[in-house]
């Protein structure tokens, strides 16, 4: 999928529309697992995508694949604006020891945490804190 994303659906969508047509005028962003599946398809195609978002990412899935990916990442070789956010009634761990990777690596991460848990709701009241911290 994250192929068909980058390699197909992006240069459509460039084609059809005024986009910014560069990886630091595109950002991907999801909720649970559409939070991971977004992460994904930036760190594999971080030509494509500069700006990568997960709102409750499910960072536990596949044996934590992503959070791998994450942690072999390197800001000289690749530079991310990234946002995280995650309800406190939905286990945060691991979105708090990936924000605190990516920060230690030197990436700009937008993080926030609601007093919320893993639902619609809580992902819309933090859509502003999203798109904010991905293009500011």
């Amino acid at each position: 999928m994250a192929d068909f994303v980058a390699n197909e659906l992006v240069p459509e969508i460039d084609k059809r529309y005024r986009t910014i047509a560069s990886r630091d005028g595109r950002a991907t962003l999801g909720a649970s697992l559409g939070g991971i599946t977004s992460l994904w398809i930036g760190i594999k195609h971080p030509d494509k995508f500069g700006r990568l978002g997960g709102q409750s990412s499910s960072f536990w899935v596949d044996n934590e694949r992503v959070a791998k990916a994450i942690e072999k990442l390197d800001p000289a070789t690749h530079s991310f604006r990234f946002y995280l956010d995650d309800g406190v009634f939905e286990g945060i761990d691991d979105s708090r020891r990936i924000n605190v990777m990516l920060r230690g690596k030197g990436y700009k991460v937008t993080y926030k945490e609601g007093q919320t848990g893993h639902n619609w709701t809580s992902w819309r009241d933090r859509l502003a804190d999203a798109f904010t911290g991905l293009m500011n």
